[in-house]
């Protein structure tokens, strides 16, 4: 018996307007609006409150995320046009009630590109760093791309979570790098964090490493870095877990660990289960990763 193939139907045009799910006030700062569907950039633009400013606001899937004026615990009014991404549009007319509850909760990294470990990374770099809330830009983490010691100048996107990077020359093809992210940032709210992060990534489409792992003594957030002729790897010692590098090659590595504040630095080789740090002068991060 021959079967018959049918071709399938195509989808349904969707002509349904997105709807009002829910509207969540988490501090006085911030605030989230929650529609049935995702929604398209254009109702960010539409969207008006009666009586309080929006600072900043970006869009996640089908959620207006919000940073707003200081509000107050009484009820505010607000219209928007809800577009979907097939651009069916409803108008909203809605209220919530403010709220005067403090923020207290420090920005982090949400995500980063290239991602760690990432493969087959195009040539031409242009990266960016997400965080979990809307920062205060005048303060930005430092950006290094390693081997090469180059440092990258960020700029940050208009809605204050993203902060975008390029490299200006092209990666080498199926090379390894690694990226170093390290600064203070803080929320509008004067919550700050200091940020370390440090991973490799590759242009080519796999990423064979060894993983070499050790702890720093004393106990504390501070760098690893792993160098031959040059540099080689970098991590971050965490004080509960240690370190953990990923190397090509581990024969003759050495390592220094460098911890900022109070300014401390340790030498050692792969294979040390412990690096002992030791004070010095003020650090200049960007002569010690020449």
């Amino acid at each position: 018996m021959i079967g018959c193939a049918h071709k399938a139907p195509p989808p349904a045009p969707d002509f349904y307007p997105p709807e009002l799910d829910r509207v969540t006030v988490r501090d006085q700062h911030h605030l989230i609006i929650r529609f049935t569907e995702p929604i398209d950039s254009t109702t960010l633009d539409s969207l008006m409150i009666e009586d309080l400013g929006i600072i900043a606001g970006h869009i996640q899937g089908s959620e207006l995320v919000l940073l707003t004026e200081q509000m107050e615990e009484r009820e505010y009014t607000y219209t928007v046009v809800a577009r979907d991404r097939a651009l069916n549009r409803r108008f909203i007319k809605g209220a919530f009630k403010g709220s005067d509850r403090l923020d207290t909760i420090p920005p982090e990294v949400a995500a980063i590109t290239p991602p760690p470990f990432g493969t087959s990374v195009p040539r031409y770099l242009r990266g960016k760093i997400r965080f979990t809330e809307e920062l205060d830009t005048t303060l930005s983490p430092a950006i290094y791309l390693l081997p090469g010691t180059t440092r990258v100048r960020p700029r940050w996107r208009r809605d204050m979570v993203c902060l975008e990077f390029h490299y200006p020359d092209t990666l080498e093809t199926t090379a390894t790098y690694q990226i170093l992210i390290i600064g203070n940032i803080s929320d509008i709210s004067k919550n700050g964090n200091q940020i370390i992060k440090a991973f490799p990534f590759t242009t080519d489409s796999i990423l064979p490493l060894i993983e070499t792992r050790g702890r720093v003594d004393p106990s504390c957030t501070s760098l690893v870095v792993a160098r031959k002729e040059e540099i080689t790897g970098i991590g971050v010692n965490l004080p509960i877990t240690g370190y953990r590098l990923y190397l090509k090659d581990t024969a003759d590595v050495s390592l220094m660990a460098i911890r900022i504040t109070p300014p401390m630095v340790g030498y050692g080789m792969v294979g040390d289960s412990i690096i002992n740090l030791k004070d010095t002068s003020a650090i200049d991060l960007e002569d010690l990763l020449r």
